[in-house]
């Protein structure tokens, strides 16, 4: 049962946004029958691939992302721009004539505890870990 609960946690984990995305509500969408979670941050987009498949070759798996990222944002992406693996990219868009929404960021918040400041042969020092719930 232990392991069961860490594995579910382990798959939540698997659409959390990467740096600069975090926080972003992602839109799904669905290309070729693979199933893609797609963020968007002002002038840059991540795209994560959800469900496993049989391993498609890198320009293949591209050309679905590319087409999940015009479908999830109405924009067009930045030729060349993308870059990754078959599971997680990350390019640039181009939104011709229309404003590029800002991102919707889901607000979070933590209490953080700071551990006690040590003292050693009377020199402080500095805690850089932070326990947050």
């Amino acid at each position: 049962m232990r392991y069961c609960l860490v594995f579910i946690l382990f798959l939540a984990a698997c659409d959390m946004g990467g740096p600069g995305f975090r926080g972003i509500e992602p839109v799904r969408v669905v290309v070729d029958g693979s199933q893609f979670s797609v963020r968007q941050n002002e002038g840059r987009v991540e795209v994560l691939r959800l469900n496993s498949e049989m391993a498609l070759g890198r320009r293949s798996m591209a050309v679905k992302m590319a087409s999940a990222i015009e479908q999830a944002t109405g924009c067009t992406l930045v030729q060349g721009s993308l870059q990754g693996d078959q599971v997680q990219a990350t390019g640039r868009l181009k939104c011709s004539g229309k404003k590029v929404s800002a991102p919707r960021i889901q607000k979070q918040t933590l209490d953080c505890e700071a551990p006690d400041a040590a003292i050693r042969d009377g020199v402080a020092v500095i805690v850089t870990e932070l326990d947050c719930f």
